[in-house]
């Protein structure tokens, strides 16, 4: 029962409304008018007797009259009862809501179908059923009850275009099933992992400057790190994936240093170690710690990375630095598709070399690891390969471009990378500079942004979050990413299908990478080559053994279908096979050194570093039995020699380890054996 004044539904009975407190009143009989007929008689007039007939044309009156009454007794019924249906289609979209609010979903569902029944022909009812299936994370039957709506609202699949969405003719309203189908996918590709929080105002990454890896072609891009910094006002800190701060909301500002981010303190602590007050130290994420920056970067060795440039066929800043004696190497050939300008002129050294290539007044161009340019020099600015593609500006827009300068996302979005560099208080000459750029795919992923709007790409090219489901997104790494909604800042895990994940294009594209790679440095001189697994993927790293101690070795592995390369010492690595650690050993008058490294997120991490050696080897004092007295340390820590190598040994089990050195082959054998991986 149905109470006539709020619309309230009661139990079958009930003489007082449950909500308002009107009477109820039952009707009689079954006429939908209600209110029954009188008893007894003429139905027409009430029991009275018939009138006498009357002749002729009184008689057609007299049926055309009753003909008209029944005409309005019907209409009569037929308003009323459209009025009924109407009130009690609204009443159980009222209760269907409040029944979702309250989640209990199998009354909202009941409720629902009820108002199906009535009008199978309205939107709400089918919407609101798959905001209930949303609810439950049942995708598969919000798909269905859309399907089955747009069908009754809008007809059959002739309402529709080529491209599966409704087509409305002028004056038709606008069919909001592709919204809530869209909204279908969207949830059914994520669940939040961190749920939103008003923890942040800005969640972002940095410039990649870690020129010691790589090429700075390499690093128009992000760190290659998951931990992202984190502001609230003026106060920053590092944040991870799993919302937790690992570095707390008390610096002052956070940068870059080589592979490191550096951060400044608001205010100095007295360092006991030091014996001094500190504001500047770094992340160390193998420890997930915060340290002094006390000797962050250790040996920088001397393999110069440089900036590679196009001046009538590839070149390297790093060719004036050997030149000249500052290096004893360089990076020769590109990891894989690199951004270049173009000079007029070979780099002399007048001016440091990216200040050099930064005032170049040329456009970018695409260049191969042979040197060869895939495309011309068209681009206004352009980002570095990571997961497959390039991010290219053209008139003011952004899009991204595989490896063979295909557009993959049409050149048409924003820039989705914004922030202001910082400089520490300690450097009067540097100034901070706005970077408006596009960050780089990760991990399969990329996030875009359009008129304010951001959505999530697959990297080959497909739509996988729609524009407005976010307020922002960030880059995925480990199929997660940081989002804000509603003003707060959460981490949403994809579960989605994306088949265009970094590993198939990474993976399966290894043995063309090593081919090219090897055919490359064959006129380097190289004295062997080897496929070795250091970690415990089914992709083999390759390692490069060096003819002299200035050449040095290199250890390749493929990440973002790119090479990342790591130079090492001659003759000097070590490892454990398909265990991920590694070690790289050497030194040459009376300085030595064990690093120990990793393979993390298809980079080349140390997470040790031993170095011992003469104090001065310039003049090298020894004991009394004539043994040169060395310093030992391990992650700048002194010790004795003793605890050196117990401390090497907690870290690298030389008794299991294996010289990559010895087992090499010539370049046309490894090319063979690569082949027949």
């Amino acid at each position: 029962m149905f109470c006539q004044k709020c619309g309230t539904e009661n139990v079958e009975g009930a003489r007082f409304c449950k909500n308002c407190g009107a009477p109820l009143k039952r009707w009689n009989g079954t006429s939908a008018g209600g209110g029954g007929l009188p008893q007894g008689g003429d139905p027409v007039r009430g029991g009275k007797p018939p009138a006498a007939k009357k002749p002729g044309y009184a008689r057609w009156a007299a049926a055309a009259g009753g003909i008209i009454l029944a005409a309005v007794v019907i209409a009569g019924v037929f308003a009323f009862r459209s009025y009924a249906e109407r009130r009690d289609y609204e009443n159980y979209i009222a209760q269907a809501e409040n029944y979702l609010e309250e989640m209990d979903y199998e009354s909202a569902e009941a409720a629902y179908m009820k108002a199906i029944e009535i009008d199978p022909k309205k939107e709400d009812p089918y919407l609101g059923l798959a905001d209930v299936y949303i609810a439950q994370d049942d995708y598969e039957k919000a798909e269905k009850i859309i399907a089955q709506g747009e069908k009754a609202v809008y007809g059959s699949e002739e309402h529709k275009g080529g491209s599966g969405k409704t087509e409305k003719n002028e004056g038709e309203e606008e069919n909001t099933f592709t919204d809530k189908e869209n909204d279908v996918t969207n949830k059914s590709r994520y669940t939040w992992a961190v749920e939103p929080t008003d923890l942040a105002d800005d969640i972002y990454y940095i410039r990649n400057e870690n020129t010691f890896d790589y090429p700075a072609n390499d690093l128009f891009r992000q760190m290659d790190t998951s931990y992202a910094v984190i502001r609230k006002e003026d106060s920053y800190g590092l944040i991870g994936l799993d919302g937790q701060l690992a570095a707390e909301l008390e610096y002052r500002g956070i940068d870059a240093l080589s592979r490191f981010y550096l951060l400044e303190r608001k205010e100095a602590v007295y360092d006991p170690e030091y014996q001094t007050e500190m504001t500047d130290y770094y992340f160390v994420e193998e420890e997930k710690s915060v340290k002094p920056a006390v000797a962050v970067i250790g040996d920088a060795g001397n393999y110069y990375r440089g900036v590679f440039y196009y001046c009538d066929g590839l070149h390297n800043t790093g060719e004036y630095q050997v030149e000249q004696g500052y290096m004893e190497d360089y990076q020769r050939i590109p990891s894989g598709v690199i951004p270049v300008k173009r000079s007029e002129e070979i780099y002399d050294g007048s001016v440091y070399d990216m200040d050099w290539y930064d005032s170049l007044e040329s456009k970018y161009a695409l260049c191969d690891t042979e040197g060869n340019l895939i495309t011309d020099f068209i681009y206004d600015d352009c980002g570095s390969l990571s997961s497959g593609l390039l991010a290219v500006k053209k008139d003011d827009k952004w899009g991204y471009v595989n490896e063979k300068g295909e557009v993959v996302i049409p050149i048409e979005y924003d820039a989705s990378w914004c922030y202001d560099t910082y400089v520490f208080s300690y450097d009067k000459e540097s100034e901070s500079e706005r970077i408006e750029a596009c960050y780089g795919a990760t991990d399969g992923y990329v996030p875009l942004c359009k008129d304010g709007r951001w959505e999530l790409w697959d990297t080959s090219g497909k739509q996988f979050i729609a524009p407005g489901t976010f307020e922002e997104i960030r880059p995925v790494y480990d199929g997660k990413c940081w989002v804000k909604k509603d003003g707060k800042w959460g981490v949403i895990e994809l579960t989605g299908q994306n088949d265009s994940k970094e590993e198939t294009a990474g993976t399966e594209n290894w043995k063309k990478l090593y081919t090219d790679y090897v055919q490359s440095a064959q006129s380097e001189g190289y004295a062997g080559y080897s496929l070795i697994y250091l970690d415990g993927d089914d992709v083999p790293e390759l390692y490069l053994y060096g003819s002299s101690t200035a050449q040095g070795d290199q250890i390749c592995t493929v990440k973002d279908g790119q090479i990342r390369t790591q130079a090492l010492g001659n003759g000097g690595l070590s490892y454990i096979e398909k265990q991920n650690c590694f070690c790289d050993s050497g030194g040459r008058m009376d300085v030595y050194y064990d690093h120990i490294y990793q393979i993390r997120n298809g980079s080349f991490v140390k997470t040790a570093e031993g170095n011992y050696g003469a104090e001065d080897n310039t003049n090298v004092q020894t004991d009394a039995q004539g043994n040169p007295i060395y310093q030992y340390s391990w992650d700048g820590t002194e010790m004795t020699k003793e605890e050196y190598e117990q401390r090497f040994a907690e870290l690298f089990d030389k008794d299991r380890a294996v010289w990559a050195s010895k087992g090499t082959v010539d370049a046309a054998e490894i090319l063979r054996q690569i082949e027949d991986r």
